[in-house]
Formats: C-alpha cells, sequence, structure tokens
C-alpha cells in the first residue's frame, strides 16, 4: 500500500481522532518532549502547528513512523 493511501484512510479515521499534544506523544513513545522536538526537526513525526501549539494525530505517527523506521532485534549468542 502507498503512502498516500495509508496517509488517505488516516484522513479518513482523523475526522472522528483527536489531537493530542507533545507530551502525550513523548509518553505513548516513552519519550522525553525534547526528543519529541527533535524528531519533528528531522521529520521523522508528522504534526500541525497552529500558532504557537503544536498537535499530533497518533494515527498518522504511527504510520509515518512504520514506513521510515525498521525493528531492530538484537540477536543472543544462541541464535548466532
Amino acid at each position: 500500500m502507498k503512502i498516500e493511501q495509508k496517509y488517505s484512510q488516516s484522513a479518513e479515521q482523523s475526522r472522528v481522532e483527536e489531537y493530542i499534544d507533545k507530551r502525550e506523544v513523548g509518553k505513548r513513545l516513552r519519550m522525553q518532549p525534547r526528543t519529541v522536538d527533535a524528531w519533528m526537526r528531522r521529520g521523522l513525526l508528522p504534526y500541525y502547528k497552529l500558532g504557537r501549539v503544536v498537535r499530533f494525530k497518533w494515527s498518522e505517527v504511527e504510520c509515518h513512523l512504520s514506513e521510515r523506521c525498521r525493528v531492530v532485534r538484537e540477536l543472543t549468542k544462541a541464535g548466532l
């Protein structure tokens, strides 16, 4: 599925989805708000800026991260 299709699907969901703030994104990703800021600057998190207020849609954050990040599993000695 293409990114545009995923974003259009998340756009349909966003009609009822509430916006969340930076603190909530950090809580869900288990990171500090400063790290959320850094990821925003690097383009790793999609966000909406309304004046000085920054908000996110969790479905878009999940979709964006799943497209751009990879899961790394460390191998144990038994697995080598």
